[in-house]
Formats: structure tokens, sequence, C-alpha cells
């Protein structure tokens, strides 16, 4: 099945859009945009271009809503070395940035970036692909390309608007590289029968743009470009108007391949020369090479390699159409990183499936913290049942720091007890209190509580040394006449003295009436 390939003409160094050309299999349209100098009407530019291309799209007996390719021409853009741990965006931009410099005639000035001349100051926004270089000799540099890309972005951006998707996105180089490359992979077609070799050697391939009048070229193997470049064709005087091939451009073209050569430790072992067919204006004496010229000329410029000539009506369109009848193998160019409607449908759906969590969490949160008033009200309401009904047992357990552990020795006391308790409702508390204040009641003690039921008698004081709480436990054992026996007694360390805690049980013989 024929796809359909948007070719991107662009204009001032690539910054405007100077045109666009729809391809397929059989069919060529194209569109020129208005000349227009005011950088206010570059947008307008671009939206009439998506609209021409939504127009070809939608019209006609295929209707479609996608471009196969957006193949950008090389106007303004660069192929240049670099080293290759330098062989990132960031890197080379941080490099290009740091060979930027002042005045030339300052003496101080420093010296020039090498990389920073090979990639000149290209206007608007610039965006860097390192090409593979896995091909090349170990140690050599590595290729990148320099686009000049913001018309590019603006008509992807105005056909998203339409609902128009592009599926790949590639250089004019990266076309010719896969057109023209024998080794290239192919996906069938008429030319699956050029593949010789089970090995591919690198390939030179160059075609003459006329419009633009360069002879682009490539280096490739089996499709995968490798480097690149344009030499400008030169436009003799004469009736002959169209830029002419010259034995000058081929000599420029074979010093320039002598420099990739030097940088990357390969060259190509093939060269495929695409040229347009001659016009009536080819028997003019200043009509440059013919095709044997060319040929002579290739030879000299790189001698052992195999060339073919091939004549078109148009090399950029021929390129072209190959693709559209073949299917572009895979790259991967910066701006198919670009955000387009489904990426923003999924933002979408993002942020409201986080909103959606959010509400979730912010209610169940909610109710956690109504659940967690009610549990501190229920621990609340238990705490003072709880200190109630230890308080009717033993107020000394009710402020007891372990009351549980408290009541388990009370009930093992209680069952260990072979005799039954008998209890008097006549015990002499009152005497007993009084009995206790004269011993207690002395400057230096503080009384924190004094507890005397029919079951026992607690003391609880504060002393500042524990000297004088061994004195009051003696003075309580001493004591003529009571019915308290005075347990082993409880020292505590706390600030500002001692916290001392007398037990006692009623004597069950001398405190009967």
């Amino acid at each position: 099945m024929s796809n359909r390939i948007c070719y991107l003409r662009r204009t001032d160094r690539g910054g405007k859009i100077a045109g666009i050309t729809m391809l397929s299999e059989h069919t060529r349209e194209a569109w020129d945009a208005t000349p227009n100098a005011d950088p206010d009407q570059t947008l307008g530019t671009v939206k009439q271009a998506g609209q021409w291309i939504k127009d070809r799209l939608v019209s006609g007996s295929k209707k479609s809503k996608s471009i196969d390719v957006l193949c950008i021409d090389t106007d303004g853009a660069v192929i240049s070395w670099i080293k290759p741990e330098d062989a990132t965006p960031e890197m080379i931009g941080s490099v290009i940035e740091g060979g930027e410099h002042g005045d030339p005639d300052d003496f101080d000035a420093p010296e020039h970036n090498g990389t920073s001349e090979r990639f000149p100051d290209l206007p608007l926004e610039v965006s860097y692909e390192p090409l593979d270089g896995a091909t090349t000799s170990v140690g050599a540099r590595t290729a990148v390309i320099a686009t000049p890309d913001v018309p590019a972005r603006l008509l992807i951006d105005q056909l998203d608007e339409r609902g128009i998707r592009v599926e790949h996105i590639t250089t004019l180089w990266h076309a010719i590289a896969q057109a023209w490359d024998p080794g290239a992979a192919r996906h069938g077609g008429n030319d699956a029968q050029r593949i010789v070799a089970s090995s591919a050697p690198i390939t030179g391939s160059i075609i003459v743009d006329g419009d633009k009048g360069l002879m682009v070229w490539t280096w490739s193997q089996g499709g995968d470009l490798i480097a690149g470049g344009s030499v400008r064709l030169t436009h003799n005087s004469g009736s002959s108007s169209a830029p002419t091939i010259t034995e000058s451009g081929i000599a420029r073209l074979g010093v320039d391949w002598l420099g990739w050569s030097s940088q990357l430790g390969v060259s190509p072992a093939r060269i495929l020369f695409i040229t347009p067919k001659p016009s009536t204006s080819a028997t003019d004496e200043h009509a440059g090479l013919d095709n044997a010229g060319i040929g002579n000329a290739l030879a000299r410029a790189w001698p052992g390699a195999s060339i073919d000539l091939i004549e078109h009506a148009s090399p950029v369109d021929e390129t072209l159409s190959q693709i559209a009848r073949r299917g572009l193998k895979t790259t991967h160019t910066p701006l198919m990183d670009r955000p387009v409607r489904a990426h923003r449908s999924m933002y979408r759906w993002a942020g409201f499936s986080l909103i959606a969590a959010s509400v979730a969490i912010g209610i169940g949160a909610w109710q956690f913290l109504g659940r967690a008033a009610d549990t501190r009200d229920q621990i609340s309401v238990i705490n003072l049942e709880k200190m109630e009904m230890l308080t009717a047992v033993d107020p000394t357990i009710a402020v007891s720091s372990f009351p549980l552990e408290e009541l388990r020795n009370k009930v093992r006391a209680l069952r260990a007890s072979s005799d039954p308790i008998v209890t008097s409702t006549s015990r002499p508390i009152m005497s007993e209190l009084e009995t206790l204040s004269f011993v207690v009641g002395v400057p230096g003690i503080t009384i924190n509580s004094i507890v005397i039921n029919n079951f026992k008698a607690t003391v609880i004081i504060q002393v500042p040394e524990i000297e004088i709480a061994e004195q009051i436990d003696r003075a309580l054992e001493q004591i003529e006449g009571t019915g308290i026996v005075w347990e082993t007694p409880d020292y505590k360390a706390q600030s500002g003295g001692i916290r001392a805690t007398y037990q006692g049980i009623w004597d069950q013989e001398e405190s009967m009436p």
C-alpha cells in the first residue's frame, strides 16, 4: 500500500516554511507559501500549511487522518562530527555555548572552540541528533545533525489540532540513505533484487536538489545514516539559469569526504549519483558536466569506488516516492518526543485519576478522624468506670501505675489464706490516724496521703533524704498499742527527694474489740 509523504520545504536558514510537497507512489501535489518578511505572520503561514495538508488528506477516495512520514529538508541544518563522549544533546549544547566569544578585536579573547565553529549559530531553537557510530572505527568521531526545527514543531502542533497524526518524522538525509542505499533492508518492493551481498558496504549517495542548488550527500550502511552534508552548486553565466554541476563542485565534494573519512575512519566503496535528466539547455556551453564528465570527476575525486549514475526528473521527489513505495525504516528524531493530543489526553486522565484518588483519600481520612474521636470518647468512659470500680475495692489501687497486677496479688493473697477474713466494724481508725499524725507530722516531711480503712493502712509521704524515710519506718514499728502491723516500705527517688510508701494491715488479735 502506498504511503503518504509530506515534504517540508523551508527557507531563511530553516526559520520559515517555504512550501509543502505531498507525495505518494503515483501522485504529487505542492503548495508554496507566500513570501513574507514579517515574523508575526509566520504562525499564519504554518496554519495555512496545516489546513492545506488536511484538505489533501480528506479529499479524494482515499481519506486519511494520518501522514506516514514528515520529511524535513536540509535548509539551515548542519551535520558535523564531535567526540563520542560529548555526543548527547545536552553536552553538545554546553560545548557550543562555551564556544561563544566577544569582540574579535579583543587581544585577550579566548581561543575558538572547534565544535562551535562546526556548528554555526543557527536561528531559533535547534535539535541535536547524534547518529549511530557503530560502523565507524574505534575511537573515531561521531556525526551529529543540528536542525532548526521550530517550523516543523509548529506544523506538527497545527496538524495535531486538526486531528492529523504524524507516524514518522525524518530528514532528507535519512530518506536518501534508505531510498538509495542498495544494502537497505526493504519492506518488499520492486528493488528487493538489488541486494546482492550479505555484507552491505558503505555507500555514498548524492542527489541534486535543483530547487535549492545543492548536491545533498550521505554515507550509509544498510540504510543507516553514518554521515551527510551538502555542497552548493554554481550558477554559471549564460543562457542556463539553473545551477550546474562543475568539476570544482565535485572537487569540493571530494575534499569534504576526505575530512569525514579522517574523522570517522571509514569511507564509501560505492557511489550513487542521482542527477536530473538533461533539459534542452544541456547543449549550452555553460550547462556544466554531462553524465560522462560527472563520472570522470567522481573517479578522480574518489578513486577506487564503483560509481552508478541515475537520472530522474526530480531526484528529491524520486527519493520521497521510493520511501512512499517501500516504507521508512524506523528512525528516532528529537521531534518524535514532542507531545501531541494523545499525550495531553493521557496527562488529563492521569490528572483526573489523581484528583479522584485525592478525594477518596480525603474522605477516608475524614472518616478515620471521626472514628478516632469516638474511640477516644469510649476510652475516657472506660477509664472513668475503671477508676470507680478500683476505688470501691481499694483507693490505693485506683492511683497505682499497675492496678491489674496489684489486684492479682490481692486475689492470690486471699486465695492463699486458709482462715476466713473477719472484719470488725469498730476498728480504732481515728486513734491510729492520730498516732500516725504524731509520727509523720514533723517539719521537713510532706504528707501526700494517709488512708486507713477496715482492711489496711497506707501512708505516702515525701522526704528530702532516705535516712529520714528509714527513721519514719523505725518509728512506725516502735509505736506502742497500735493495731497495725507495718510491712516493708517502698522508696522511690523523685525530683526534690524520696517518695516513701508505708503499708500495713490490721493485726487480727490486737485490733479486735
